[in-house]
């Protein structure tokens, strides 16, 4: 997805990228250290809002977001900011698809190498919609840091809540360099899709 970077950066001007910074660094919210054990069943919700990754030398790019995690199916809808689809990431019980904006299909097992085939960043899409949610994987070794940084699978996680929902505002990830954020401007609670697989499978 360094092509996906490459044309968000391109649309991006110097002006647009401060507002979103400036916007980013204002939100109202509160660290949390309320992390808890993931329970068996996932989580299911609807998320809306920001993207932004960086590595160490200052390469990456920002995005909007929307995210349905559902029971059986996990899909993340990328765009620009100015509403162009960038692609899909699907994760279902058979693996993890990518579908850019020319219809090129990518597969993989590993949501987070499908991240780095298409981005070259290792993102934790495996545990990104437990993090979002306070929770910590049961089946990796975790540690709780005295000023609430979870710390999972190589990565150190810090999570902002808003103080009136509850709700999460803010998820940075760091690891090696690699920086990301997602900020979320919408996230809710909703009843499961009851989608079985990714989309793509069926048009197989």
């Amino acid at each position: 997805m360094k092509i996906i970077i490459n044309n968000i950066l391109r649309i991006f001007c110097f002006v647009s990228l401060l507002f979103i910074l400036s916007a980013c660094s204002n939100l109202s919210s509160t660290h949390t250290n309320d992390w808890q054990a993931a329970n068996v069943q996932n989580q299911v919700f609807l998320a809306d809002g920001r993207l932004s990754v960086k590595d160490v030398q200052n390469k990456g790019g920002f995005a909007q977001f929307h995210w349905v995690n559902g029971e059986e199916v996990q899909t993340i809808n990328v765009n620009t900011p100015l509403g162009n689809t960038v692609g899909q990431l699907c994760r279902d019980k058979n693996g993890v698809i990518a579908q850019n904006s020319q219809g090129e299909v990518f597969y993989a097992d590993s949501a987070q190498d499908l991240a780095y085939r298409l981005t070259g960043f290792f993102i934790p899409l495996d545990y990104l919609d437990l993090w979002a949610w306070g929770k910590y994987a049961t089946d990796s070794v975790h540690s709780i840091l005295p000023n609430g940084v979870l710390q999972q699978a190589g990565w150190q996680v810090q999570r902002e809540i808003n103080p009136q929902t509850k709700q999460p505002k803010r998820l940075t990830i760091n690891r090696d360099g690699i920086s990301i954020r997602l900020i979320f401007n919408n996230f809710e609670n909703i009843e499961n899709d009851n989608e079985i697989q990714c989309p793509q499978r069926r048009e197989l």
